[in-house]
């Protein structure tokens, strides 16, 4: 677990990299971002690990209900009066959306719901567009999990996924 755990933000942190490099980050949105995640996972390293970090707490949970199937974990937290913790769990076969799970965090634990049955096909154009030109209202990481590791992790800052994207159809689902 430990090991998911550091490789999973390792991955994270450097899509984080990756986007302030190519953009330049003129007005320091991705930098600023980058220390506002390391808070909310209470890490301040990508080398550390913290057993008490909402990110760990959440694979802990997802370890004990676990598919065989290879699947995408989806951050999108919710900011407003009240902050919305919530991770999307998307098992897929092939290019194929086999079920879907939004896990919610409410009073200190996790809750699991499966989404209504949907019907997509993994567009694996993960693109990230010009800021403003996207549809995503808060910031969004989307992890690729293949056979329990992780394959790659993108960070998407609010306004630059596109609408058309299997994962922004995914966001809208109750």
């Amino acid at each position: 677990m430990d090991s998911l755990f550091l490789t999973w933000n390792k991955a994270t942190f450097n899509s984080f990299y990756k986007q302030i490099k190519s953009t330049g980050d003129p007005e320091n949105r991705y930098k600023n971002e980058l220390s506002a995640f390391k808070e909310y996972i209470a890490i301040s390293s990508d080398n550390e690990i913290n057993k008490n970090s909402i990110r760990y707490e959440f694979l802990k949970e997802l370890q004990e209900n676990m598919s065989d199937l290879d699947f995408y974990i989806i951050e999108s937290n919710r900011s407003g009066e009240e902050v919305e913790i919530r991770n999307y769990v998307v098992y897929f076969k092939g290019d194929l959306v086999k079920e879907a799970f939004i896990y919610r965090y409410l009073k200190g634990k996790w809750v699991k719901n499966k989404l209504n049955e949907i019907n997509l096909k993994i567009n694996p154009d993960l693109s990230v567009k010009r800021y403003g030109e996207g549809s995503n209202e808060g910031n969004v990481i989307i992890t690729r999990f293949i056979k329990y590791k992780v394959d790659v992790s993108d960070f998407f800052l609010y306004t630059t996924l596109f609408k058309e994207s299997t994962f922004f159809k995914i966001l809208m689902l109750k």
